[in-house]
């Protein structure tokens, strides 16, 4: 998929303490695409961003692959995808209202 650098990244990376700050606990993307779907799951709380897995997940957001390259790249944001019925959100809200796309680290060639 698009967005698996980006979650690749992340895991290598690691969270910032921006990320940690603002959001709590875990949080899955569901990122889908055609008939198949892969999940990242953040773990703010220990800082560690582990694949294929929903585990204890506070929320989850279901999102298209390439809406989730766009995401990354500012160049849209959840609620806007939210409006538009391209992201489906479950679980803790407040998680979903937090988390923008400054938190997600700066990818040089998406």
């Amino acid at each position: 998929m698009h967005s698996d650098p980006i979650f690749e990244f992340m895991a290598q990376k690691g969270i910032s303490d921006k990320l940690k700050k603002k959001v709590k606990g875990k949080i899955c993307f569901k990122v889908l695409k055609g008939s198949e779907h892969k999940l990242w799951l953040i773990d703010s709380d220990n800082k560690k961003v582990i694949p294929d897995t929903s585990k204890d997940a506070d929320t989850i957001f279901n999102i298209q692959d390439d809406d989730m390259v766009c995401f990354s790249k500012g160049q849209t944001n959840l609620r806007t995808l939210f409006m538009r019925k391209k992201l489906a959100i479950e679980g803790d809200y407040s998680n979903a209202i937090r988390f923008t796309s400054d938190l997600l680290p700066k990818m040089p060639l998406l």
